[in-house]
């Protein structure tokens, strides 16, 4: 590797923006910039100077109003080497991100005009630098005036520090890179709750350090030309078809090789370039043809057994089969943002598939087979009104592995969960720190009226984490969802993976969601199909297989993660998983449950979540067995 002699340079810009006036045409402007004296910081071979002082405030800012920073990076060592441009320590309380910018200038050109972030982010990185160089850097921040009213960003601040720091140091990426793919359209939010095309150029239309997933949709091909590279159009409802939420490739930090009962806890998570397997741990699984799966997880560097702390790249970015020893290694997958619904059956009697629609405020498909689920995603990718290129994208039922790897970025920093003194890890409901049920359900239940219910009203919440089912008392009629309780609203977007309108719903609760994980035949190497409607089952690299019990608590069959036996707070219990989620293993004796079901319904109350797993034979008997879509590269 190329000698590079980089000493890490901090330097503090403060800059704190109050907005205490109703409307945004009678703002006034106060700036600080009393300290503006030179400042050089000189550490090692590397020097930064500050021309106009280290600190800068803004106070009671208007739309229009702009601040400048100018500083110099000079390299003082023997080497050209390279370094990046963080801004840290950042507290971004902008409701509408799209209204505070920043413009980048590098010797008086520009690099870049974004949006600022709302969390710690690189803004320029690999940069350059002769010896005896000298890089002059100019930062202008606006709040951007707009034709809207403003007002939503009343009382709203900013704060940072600008951090000069070596080019390794990216290899920690806090807000990775999206890959797209033809038809798929990328999506924000305005400050309404409207879906708007995102501006990709000039605005940071994701942000993961503050738990804000990339997003995208896909719409008719007859209307795609209206919003395809039309940033800021706002794309109603009625044009959309599916939606999707990013799950980045990343690497996680064990913390139960052991197959030990553990307190809940963060879960450690770094994200990787592109398709880069930086991890410590590479894991194999052998079918030994008597039921039985056999895991091997061992240090790469060591070939000693995987041990807690130690780093291992997720199995669900490599697209392969359980024991197959290769695969498509992933920049990431895209997971639908809420369980499908089928607008030819929307109350699910029938055990067939017109088209998947992936929206909030629908009723979600049940009552399919494993299989019918399963052909009716692949679907998606051979379906000319999507748009989609079907030689680079692959369209399936999401997997046991998928699901750990959504689970476990959730329960992480860039998802709900916050941190361990902040969550507590004794405190096993403490609501902040958890997705919220959906506990809607359509149909009827009451004394002395059979059941004739199907189906949950998708996005919604509950009243808490753990709420009792609400039913609908009307048979027959959609399901319905409180307007204060819809995906888009102040208490819905509890119901999400990240706590706001970025993430995933319907995890928690809604209806149970098949996943393509299933158990062998006991004494075979077959898979045991149960009742799925499977004659055979599809290439191995769309589904996970375990070893055979007729047990359902013998977790030691989980892999790691799967979101199975990892994340569990007691052994041996079926509500022993983080949070007291339900913790079943799929198991044959003479009622065959070979299949995994993920996140509880609508009546599970505690005992759903996103940790929460359970059996059943792979139909849809009891109408409140879901499924969900994944897109990923072919």
């Amino acid at each position: 590797m190329k000698r590079k002699d980089i000493v890490i340079v901090v330097i503090i810009a403060v800059i704190v923006i109050a907005i205490t006036s109703y409307s945004y045409a009678y703002f006034l402007a106060h700036i600080d910039n009393s300290s503006a004296i030179e400042n050089t910081f000189t550490a090692g071979k590397m020097e930064v100077t500050f021309t106009d002082g280290p600190e800068i405030s803004m106070d009671n800012a208007h739309p229009g109003q702009t601040i400048n920073k100018t500083f110099t990076v000079r390299n003082t060592g023997d080497f050209e080497t390279t370094y990046n441009l963080k801004l840290d320590n950042v507290v971004n309380t902008f409701k509408d991100k799209t209204d505070l910018v920043y413009t980048l200038k590098r010797n008086s050109e520009v690099l870049k005009t974004l949006s600022v972030p709302k969390g710690n982010n690189y803004i320029a990185t690999e940069l350059p630098i002769s010896i005896g160089g000298i890089d002059t850097y100019e930062i202008t921040i606006e709040f951007k005036e707009t034709p809207t009213n403003q007002n939503d960003n009343q009382g709203a601040n900013f704060s940072g520090k600008i951090q000069v720091d070596s080019e390794e140091n990216v290899n920690l990426l806090t807000n990775p890179e999206v890959k797209l793919y033809q038809g798929m359209i990328p999506v924000d939010y305005d400050g309404k709750g409207n879906v708007v095309v995102a501006d990709t150029e000039n605005n940071l239309w994701y942000d993961y350090t503050v738990s804000e997933w990339a997003n995208a949709v896909l719409v008719d091909s007859s209307v795609y030309d209206k919003y395809y590279n039309k940033p800021n159009t706002i794309i109603p409802m009625e044009d959309i078809l599916q939606m999707y939420v990013y799950i980045p490739r990343y690497k996680y930090q064990l913390f139960n090789v052991n197959n030990e009962g553990v307190p809940k806890q963060i879960i450690n998570i770094q994200f990787e370039n592109e398709l880069e397997n930086t991890g410590d741990i590479k894991c194999t699984y052998t079918n030994n043809g008597d039921g039985t799966i056999t895991e091997d997880c061992k240090n790469k560097n060591t070939n000693g057994p995987a041990r807690n702390g130690e780093w291992y790249t997720h199995p669900a970015f490599t697209f392969k089969g359980t024991t197959e020893t290769s695969g498509t290694e992933l920049p990431g997958i895209w997971v639908g943002k809420f369980e499908p619904s089928d607008p030819t059956d929307p109350i699910g009697r029938n055990d067939t598939i017109g088209e998947i629609t992936i929206l909030p405020d629908k009723t979600s498909m049940v009552d399919k087979t494993v299989s019918t689920m399963f052909y009716a995603t692949r679907n998606i990718e051979t379906n000319a009104k999507y748009n989609l290129k079907s030689e680079e994208i692959d369209t399936h039922m999401m997997k046991n592995i998928e699901w750990g790897a959504m689970a476990y970025l959730t329960q992480s920093l860039y998802g709900i969960y916050k941190d361990d003194k902040t969550c507590g890890i004794d405190n096993m409901s403490f609501d902040e720190c958890e997705v919220w049920i959906n506990n809607t359900v359509q149909g009827a239940y009451s004394s002395g009226k059979a059941n004739n219910y199907s189906g949950t009203y998708t996005g919604c919440v509950g009243e808490s984490v753990s709420a009792a089912v609400k039913w609908n008392v009307d048979d027959g009629s959609p399901a319905k969802c409180d307007v204060d309780k819809r995906w888009n609203t102040s208490n819905g977007i509890k119901a999400s993976t990240t706590g706001n309108m970025y993430g995933i719903y319907d995890m928690v609760g809604g209806a149970w969601e098949y996943v393509m994980g299933v158990i062998l035949q006991e004494g075979s190497s077959d898979i045991h199909l149960g009742s799925s409607g499977f004659e055979s089952l599809p290439e191995s690299k769309y589904y996970d297989m375990y070893t055979f019990s007729n047990k359902n608590i013998t977790h030691e069959r989980g892999h790691l993660g799967d979101s199975t036996r990892e994340t569990l707070q007691t052994l041996g219990k079926e509500d022993g998983g983080w949070n007291s989620d339900h913790s079943v293993f799929p198991f044959a004796d003479s009622y065959a449950n070979p299949w995994f079901l993920h996140g509880g319904n609508y009546a599970y109350g505690v005992h759903a979540g996103v940790f929460a797993f359970i059996r059943w034979s792979g139909n849809g008997s009891y109408h409140d067995e879901s499924f969900r879509s994944v897109l990923t590269a072919q």
